[in-house]
C-alpha cells in the first residue's frame, strides 16, 4: 500500500484491520499477505506534532522550526519566540499570551515575517511557480500554461522567473541507471520525468470530473442526480477513535511490517521536521547515519534507517506535500527500491 497526507491514517488503520484478521490459513493470500507500505508527508493522527492544520498548538513548534530552517524568519524573532514559549511547546491548548502573540497563528506562525504559506503553492509547496493560482488556464487556449520549446507561454506571474526553454529529459531505469533524450518541438514541456508540471491541473481536473459523461463512467451521481457540482474542497464527517497512531506503530505495525515514511522537504502542511521527530520518539536504534541518496548522480534527498524491519525515513529534496508531483523521477526510483527491498 502507499498514499500521502491523510493516508497516514488510512494506510496504517487498514494494515491494523488486516493484521487482526490474518490467520495461518489466509496469510499467503492477498490482501492478508501485506508485506508493508510507504506513506508520504503523512499525518498519523490529529494530535501528532507534525500535522499542523489539525493539531492546534501541538504542531506550532514544528511549523516554526520549518520556517526558520527555510530562511523565512529572522534569528532575532526565532530567539525571542523560543524565550517566550519555553516549556510551553507540544500542548493542544494555547500557550501564554506573550508566546501566542509572537507566534500569531498556530498553523502559520510568524505571518508578518514569513508570509502566508497558504499563498505559496496552496500551502503545499513553498517554491511552486504556479503561485498564486494553482488552477490557472491560458485564456487563449483554455489549456494549462506550458513552458516548452517556444510553443507555449508562461503565465505573467511565471514569465520573469522561468524562461521558456527546451528541457533535457532524464530517464531512470530499474537499476538506477540513466539515459537522456532531448525534447522535441512536439513535447508539451511537462513530461513525467521533467521535474515540472503544468499550472491548471486542479482546474482542468475539476472541470473534467464535472462532465456528465465522466461522472456516469466512474459510477458517481451525475449533476442532474445530485443537484450539485463536484469540488475538491469538501468536509470530512467521521468519528474520531484515536488522536494518534504512534502506540500502534510501536506495538504492532513496525514489528510486523516493512515501512518507509517519506517527506517532501519543502512542504509546510506536514513538515518533514515533525515526521522526523515523531519517528525519533519511538526510540529505535539506527543502523546507519543520516545520509544523502542519489538519482543519476544528483542528491535526491536524505535517508535514515532504523533497526526494525528496515524502517526508513526518507526526505525528497525540493518536493512539496505530494512528492511524486514535484519530483516524479526521484520518487519513482524510491518506490522501485522499496518494492525490491533495496536501500537508497
Amino acid at each position: 500500500m502507499s498514499g500521502e497526507s491523510y493516508a497516514g491514517v488510512l494506510v496504517p488503520t487498514t494494515a491494523l484491520q488486516l493484521h487482526a484478521r490474518t490467520t495461518d490459513a489466509n496469510r499467503a493470500t492477498a490482501p492478508w499477505s501485506l508485506g508493508g507500505w510507504m506513506v508520504g508527508n503523512a499525518c498519523p493522527g490529529n494530535r501528532v506534532l507534525t500535522c499542523t492544520p489539525y493539531s492546534g498548538w501541538i504542531g506550532t513548534q514544528v511549523a516554526l522550526d520549518f520556517r526558520f530552517g527555510h530562511g523565512m524568519i529572522s534569528e532575532q524573532l526565532y530567539a525571542k519566540i523560543n524565550a517566550a514559549c519555553e516549556g510551553q511547546w507540544g500542548t493542544f491548548d494555547a500557550p501564554s499570551k506573550e508566546c501566542a502573540e509572537l507566534l500569531e497563528d498556530p498553523v502559520r506562525p510568524c505571518l508578518n515575517e514569513a508570509g502566508d504559506t497558504y499563498g505559496m503553492g496552496g500551502g503545499y509547496f513553498l517554491y511552486d511557480t504556479c503561485d498564486p493560482d494553482l488552477m490557472a488556464l491560458d485564456p487563449a487556449t483554455n489549456r494549462p500554461y506550458a513552458i516548452d520549446g517556444g510553443k507555449g507561454k508562461a503565465p505573467p506571474s511565471q514569465g520573469q522567473q522561468q524562461p521558456q526553454r527546451r528541457r533535457q529529459l532524464l530517464a531512470v531505469d530499474g537499476s538506477g541507471g540513466s539515459g537522456s533524450s532531448s525534447s522535441s518541438s512536439s513535447d508539451a514541456g511537462f513530461m513525467p520525468n521533467s521535474g515540472a508540471y503544468a499550472c491548471g491541473q486542479e482546474k482542468g481536473a475539476q472541470d473534467w470530473l464535472n462532465l456528465e459523461a465522466v461522472r456516469s463512467a466512474i459510477h458517481v451521481k451525475t449533476k442532474a442526480q445530485s443537484g450539485r457540482d463536484f469540488h475538491f474542497s469538501t468536509s470530512l464527517n467521521y468519528s474520531f477513535t484515536a488522536h494518534t497512531l504512534l502506540p500502534q506503530y510501536k506495538e504492532t505495525l513496525l514489528p510486523n511490517y516493512r515501512v518507509t515514511q517519506f517527506s517532501g522537504d519543502a512542504d509546510p502542511c506536514v513538515p518533514y521536521v515533525g515526521t522526523q521527530r515523531w519517528i525519533e520518539s519511538l526510540g529505535y536504534d539506527k543502523v546507519d547515519t543520516w545520509h544523502p541518496w542519489r538519482v543519476n548522480g544528483g542528491v535526491a534527498g536524505y535517508v535514515q534507517t532504523y533497526a526494525i524491519n528496515n524502517f526508513s525515513f526518507v526526505t525528497v529534496r525540493d518536493a512539496g506535500h505530494m512528492a511524486p508531483r514535484y519530483k516524479p523521477q526521484q520518487t519513482m526510483y524510491m518506490f522501485q527500491q522499496f518494492l525490491k527491498n533495496q536501500p537508497l
